[in-house]
């Protein structure tokens, strides 16, 4: 009778056991299925992103090929004039036209021109050389001339010329600066700009100077000024 008990119990204890071990292995073959599992998700996620990243590369570069090239235009298409009266709301506290007011008029004549180059709403982003050569006053009659003079991938460079015109239909320079505006899409990101015609030696010379001026806003920018 005691070793029946005594054999019972060895068995009860044995079949505890393994349970216990089935247990254990069972919990050890879940967690290496499911890292196993995890492992091969990883590894398809990357092969779907590598995949995707490469379908985006070769539409881009598709897209490039259909793109036609933009057709560049003469200087003279988008070439404007601009003409203001000078009157007691435009001047100082010491009787001449306010300057800024006159940067305002400049600013506006250059965005036209930019926006008749491009077909875009512009932004300007610089302005270079500009020179308050001699004071204009009330009943003046202030001529603005706009005109595209160098482009880049984006951006357009417009030289305003501004003269005091007399009575004898003389123009007599006051004023001049370089306006950098850039061409904006419909999320205001920088879009590419058409290129210029250079018809005469005059364009070819401000086209070099544009250059000059470009390569020097870029090493101010550069050197923090």
């Amino acid at each position: 009778m005691r070793l029946s008990e005594t054999d019972r119990e060895c068995e009860a204890r044995a079949c505890e056991y393994e349970k216990h071990r089935n247990q254990a292995a069972a919990k050890q073959t879940f967690v290496f299925l499911h890292s196993l599992t995890s492992m091969r998700l990883s590894e398809t996620d990357r092969e779907c992103e590598a995949r995707a990243c490469e379908y985006e590369k070769h539409r881009n570069q598709a897209a490039a090929k259909q793109r036609k090239p933009m057709e560049a235009r003469k200087v003279s298409d988008s070439q404007m004039e601009m003409i203001y009266l000078i009157r007691p709301e435009h001047l100082n506290g010491a009787g001449r036209l306010f300057g800024g007011k006159l940067v305002e008029w400049m600013d506006e004549l250059s965005a036209l021109v930019a926006i008749r180059h491009c077909r875009r709403d512009v932004t300007t982003v610089a302005i270079d050389n500009l020179r308050f050569m001699c004071p204009a006053y009330q009943r003046d009659m202030v001529v603005l001339i706009g005109r595209i003079t160098h482009v880049g991938t984006t951006s357009m460079e417009v030289r305003v010329d501004v003269y005091i015109e007399d009575m004898n239909g003389m123009r007599h320079p006051i004023n001049r600066a370089y306006f950098s505006v850039v061409a904006m899409d419909e999320n205001e990101r920088p879009v590419e700009v058409p290129g210029i015609v250079i018809e005469t030696e005059a364009q070819k010379a401000e086209w070099e100077a544009g250059e000059r001026r470009r390569e020097m806003r870029l090493q101010r920018k550069k050197e923090g000024f």
